[in-house]
């Protein structure tokens, strides 16, 4: 397992860091990964939730999400302005559903069995539009507020997982009788001492970045902490609810696209939460 992490590891991280700093290159890299992410995103969680009986069609709502983000980074790129980008994600965003239900009563129309159409159809509109939600505001937050932003964002958000392993691998390791789970019976391995490391790992990158000049500009002190702090909750639960649904679908991973990792609903779960909260919390007064 951990001879595959590593170098899926070090490839996302090249891309991460590519998208990130290089200012030419980097919006056209970010419109590719977030096509491939929704796609991703989309196909798991709607299969997932078929497990559930949730009925859809993953695999074209899939395609549906891969196309929204390729034609949103198309915009970004030829009008060059977020103003523009972010009128289109909205206008899309609200479009889309009434095309697919326009399109929905037609298949209905015109379709023999609409009793079992009609589950499928509203399973996708829902599907689809629920499990958008981490790459679309993901999507704004690049777009808008910038690139400095999402490293924040990121860093922060994934320290938690870091800095929870790590402690709570130690901790169970080298205190008597283990550390102390918190809850089981979703999550074996989530420990009350793996979630007071992650935190500090969280609130450490937050002020790191904050001191090299590379998190969104006008932060002060208490802002960063607050911010991170908010983020490390955000993270513990997204992967917590993450955990809930693929244990009551009865799967160990959501995929196996990334060696090593799984799919990407298990590298996303951390922003189920984190990318709705950061762009709430980044439109605030509270710097």
């Amino acid at each position: 397992m951990l001879k595959y992490r590593i170098p899926s590891f070090v490839l996302l991280l090249g891309i991460f860091l590519l998208l990130i700093f290089w200012r030419e290159g980097g919006p056209w890299i970010f419109a590719a990964v977030s096509a491939l992410l929704g796609y991703g995103l989309v196909k798991e969680g709607m299969t997932l939730l078929g497990k559930l009986g949730l009925a859809g069609f993953p695999r074209l709502c899939g395609w549906f999400a891969a196309a929204f983000f390729l034609l949103l980074g198309w915009v970004f790129l030829a009008q060059r302005t977020a103003e523009v980008a972010y009128d289109f994600l909205c206008g899309f965003q609200f479009g889309v559903p009434l095309v697919l239900i326009f399109g929905g009563w037609l298949a209905l129309l015109f379709c023999h069995r609409n009793h079992t159409l009609l589950p499928k159809l509203a399973g996708s509109l829902g599907g689809w539009l629920f499990l958008m939600a981490p790459v679309f505001f993901l999507s704004m937050i690049y777009y808008q507020a910038g690139a400095f932003a999402l490293l924040f964002l990121v860093l922060v958000t994934k320290m938690m997982d870091t800095g929870g392993y790590i402690v709570g691998m130690l901790s169970n390791r080298w205190l008597p009788g283990g550390n102390h789970k918190i809850v089981p019976a979703l999550s074996p391995g989530k420990s009350w001492e793996g979630a007071g490391g992650g935190v500090i790992f969280s609130v450490g990158a937050g002020f790191l970045l904050y001191g090299l000049n590379l998190a969104p500009a006008g932060l002060t002190p208490a802002t960063v902490l607050l911010w991170s702090l908010l983020l490390a909750l955000g993270s513990f639960a997204g992967d917590l609810t993450e955990s809930a649904l693929k244990r009551a679908a009865g799967v160990k991973d959501s995929g196996t696209i990334i060696p090593g990792m799984g799919g990407v609903f298990d590298v996303l779960d951390s922003f189920l939460y984190n990318g709705i909260l950061f762009f709430v919390i980044s439109k605030m007064p509270i710097q």
